[in-house]
C-alpha cells in the first residue's frame, strides 16, 4: 500500500446510535495512528435506523449512506457502491471490534491474501450469545464437512481487495452474506487467509441477532440457506457437465 491507496472501512449500521459515534472516534483515531501512509474513508450504511444513527455518523465525522433496504448484505452493497477504496474493510457498528486488530488484518491483505477473516478465537465473556456460538459452529463445521474447505469462524471483521469482491458474484443481502463470500472465496481458488481477532461485548444495547428469538431464527434461515443453496448450486453443476461430457462422447456399439 502507498500514499495513493485508499481504505474504505464500510460500517452497516441499524439502530445503533448508542454505539455509532464511539465506533467512528476509535477508527479515525486508528488510522491518525497508522503508519500505513494510504488515505481512509469512514463510511457509515445507515440502513433504515429510526434512532438518529445517521445524524449521529455524520457528526463525528463519517460519510453517511442512506439504505432504506433492510438487510446486512444489502447494506454492505451499498457501501461497497459508494465506496471509492481498492481496499475495503468491513467492521460492524456495534463496538465488538478491537480496533487495534485492524492491523493485523490489513497486514495480511498486503502479504498476498486475497481475503482476510477476523476469526475471533479470544471473545470477551458474554460478547456471543449462546446462540450466536452454536449457530456459528455449526455454519462452520457444514461447510467443512460439504466442502472440506477449513472455515473457523463467520466473522464479520474481514478485509477484501474490491476487484477481487466483485469477482465472487455476491448474491445474497442479508445474514448470508459473510457466508458467501467466504464460500465463493474458496470454491474459486482464492488466498483466504484468517487473523484471529479479540471479539468485546458491544457498547450498549441489544445484539440484532442473538438478541432476540427472531434475530436468532432470521439469521439461522439465511446462513443455513445459504449453504445449502450453494452445495445443491454446485451439485447440479457438477450433474449437468457430466451428461454434456457424456453427450458429447457417445459410447458407440459394434454389431
Amino acid at each position: 500500500m502507498n500514499n495513493d491507496t485508499v481504505v474504505s472501512v464500510i460500517i452497516p449500521a441499524h439502530n445503533e446510535a448508542e454505539c455509532i459515534g464511539q465506533v467512528v472516534d476509535e477508527l479515525k483515531a486508528f488510522s491518525r495512528q497508522s503508519d500505513y501512509g494510504v488515505q481512509w474513508e469512514f463510511l457509515v450504511v445507515d440502513n433504515g435506523s429510526t434512532d438518529g444513527t445517521g445524524q449521529i455518523a455524520h457528526k463525528h465525522g463519517a460519510l453517511v449512506i442512506a439504505e432504506p433496504r433492510l438487510g446486512y448484505g444489502q447494506a454492505c452493497w451499498r457501501g461497497i457502491e459508494a465506496s471509492r477504496g481498492e481496499i475495503l474493510l468491513f467492521v460492524d457498528g456495534d463496538g465488538a471490534v478491537d480496533v487495534k486488530d485492524i492491523e493485523s488484518v490489513l497486514q495480511a491483505l498486503t502479504q498476498g491474501a486475497d481475503l482476510v477473516i477476523g476469526v475471533r478465537r479470544r471473545p470477551d465473556a458474554g460478547s456471543m450469545t449462546l446462540a450466536q456460538q452454536t449457530g456459528n459452529r455449526l455454519a462452520c463445521f457444514l461447510i467443512r464437512t460439504l466442502w472440506g474447505h477449513p472455515v473457523r469462524d463467520l466473522g464479520p471483521l474481514r478485509a477484501i481487495h474490491k476487484d477481487i469482491l466483485r469477482q465472487l458474484n455476491m448474491s445474497d443481502r442479508d445474514y448470508g452474506w459473510t457466508i458467501e463470500m467466504q464460500l465463493n472465496a474458496y470454491n474459486r481458488g482464492l488466498s483466504v487467509r484468517d487473523v484471529p481477532v479479540r471479539w468485546r461485548s458491544r457498547i450498549s444495547g441489544q445484539s440484532k441477532i442473538g438478541g432476540t428469538i427472531k434475530g436468532v431464527l432470521l439469521a439461522g434461515r439465511d446462513i443455513l440457506g445459504t449453504i445449502f443453496k450453494l452445495w445443491w448450486r454446485q451439485r447440479r453443476n457438477i450433474n449437468v457437465n457430466r451428461r454434456s461430457k457424456l453427450n458429447s462422447h457417445p459410447i458407440s456399439k459394434e454389431i
